[in-house]
């Protein structure tokens, strides 16, 4: 038994003396934020040259990773970069774009590509720079410079519009439970600095079946069918730095909320008390809405209507923050029916993660509803299988949700290795 504790702890202090091979005194500390789109394991390796640390408190060089929506179904990546410690004050922003052709490997390789860029000026200020090989690629420069001059915005013959189809299915089951449901939309988009367009069809059906025998042998059948149809779209013209101004309409058809058709029409304006052009880390909007709608229900709702004009407004005021210490989305709502304003609605959500400390994260989220505006709800009975399985919409006078979690890391300050053995 003395034997194998020795033998065990000779083995964990060898792993404790000589594991720590990733690291090196002279090589930039490295701290990559970035929530999703980046694969850590294959910058590891192809970025070699740097240490990723795995906290910002103990890097050198923070990197925060964010990216946006265009107007072709693609995306805008910026790489912030901002030194510490002995590179204090040294900072850098780039920008590349990502195409809805490009693949994940085609992305992931120009990732790096700016990603070395951008650690470059603080390189040169290490030892290391001595290894470095900078090379340019004339042939490949040749051909995208004449492909740009044979392009322009006047080849263009879809005028900045972009569509995109899809249509998705879901089946699963057992003895007892069967569920299926299919999904077809399309979607149309114009984006430019002046101008944001877009329409939106989709069409659902589901259904849920649930089969089981009661305690006299008769077999019970359930099911829960329903369907939705919608058709929307919206226009929003940039008015300045803090300016916007549009409209939007909406029809829909759902079984499941008792509406057999409804119509909406809005205009609205919004407010940004940042510039649009700082969106990518800070953005508090509010925004105000107007409009009328016309319902025609199922069945009669529990204000005996069968149909009717309503005419709302709504207010809302967001706030996105993207920053060194964290992430915070919150947004709080407020609407009403104009001829009575008994009917409203209150809405507030909040998700944040934030680094506190060295080694210390956590993150929260809530949000609730106070609800007094459900004009929609069908008149009659509630069944045991309508609040069972929700076969329906049913009335409520608010609704809530919350998540929480609370992250400490200690050890190592270095996470250079990829080892994909065994999977992550």
């Amino acid at each position: 038994m003395k034997t194998i504790f020795l033998l065990t702890f000779s083995l964990f202090l060898h792993t404790l003396l000589f594991s720590q091979n990733g690291a090196s005194s002279d090589a930039l500390k490295v701290y990559l934020d970035c929530n999703w789109f980046c694969d850590m394991d294959f910058i590891r390796i192809e970025v070699d040259y740097v240490d990723y640390v795995r906290d910002r408190f103990l890097s050198n060089v923070y990197v925060l990773a964010t990216e946006q929506s265009t107007g072709g179904s693609g995306s805008e990546v910026k790489l912030l970069f901002q030194g510490q410690g002995p590179y204090q004050g040294l900072q850098d922003t780039l920008t590349f774009y990502r195409t809805i052709n490009d693949s994940e490997d085609e992305f992931r390789h120009r990732l790096v590509r700016y990603l070395s860029a951008g650690l470059m000026p603080y390189l040169a200020r290490t030892s290391r720079f001595e290894h470095v090989v900078i090379s340019f690629d004339q042939e490949a420069s040749s051909e995208e410079t004449n492909s740009s001059s044979n392009t322009n915005q006047a080849d263009d013959p879809w005028n900045f519009w972009v569509f995109r189809a899809g249509i998705s299915g879901y089946l699963s089951g057992d003895n007892i439970y069967q569920s299926r449901s299919f999904e077809g939309n399309f979607r149309g988009s114009r984006i430019t600095e002046d101008w944001k367009h877009q329409i939106a069809m989709s069409a659902e059906y589901s259904n849920d079946i649930f089969e089981f025998e009661d305690d006299e042998g008769a077999l019970l059948r359930y099911e829960n069918p329903n369907h939705y149809l919608n058709f929307e779209g919206y226009s929003v013209k940039s008015l300045s730095d803090h300016w916007s101004a549009g409209a939007d309409f909406e029809t829909f058809r759902s079984t499941f909320r008792n509406y057999a058709y409804s119509l909406q029409l809005k205009s609205a304006v919004e407010y940004n008390v940042f510039p649009y052009k700082q969106s990518n880390q800070r953005m508090l909007t509010f925004q105000y809405f107007i409009g009328s709608r016309y319902n025609e229900y199922l069945e009669t709702t529990i204000y005996e209507k069968d149909r009717e004009w309503l005419f709302e407004q709504e207010l809302n005021a967001n706030l996105t923050l993207v920053q060194k210490w964290g992430e915070l989305y919150a947004s709080l709502s407020w609407k009403n029916y104009l001829h009575n304003f008994k009917y409203n609605g209150l809405e507030g959500f909040i998700s944040t993660d934030v680094r506190l400390f060295k080694g210390f994260s956590f993150n929260v989220g809530a949000g609730a509803s106070i609800i007094h505006n459900q004009l929609n709800i069908q008149k009659g009975d509630v069944s045991e299988s309508d609040v069972l399985i929700r076969r329906r919409q049913l009335e409520t006078s608010f609704d809530y949700w919350t998540h929480f979690g609370i992250n400490y890391t200690f050890g190592s300050v270095y996470n250079n290795v990829v080892n994909p053995r065994f999977g992550n």
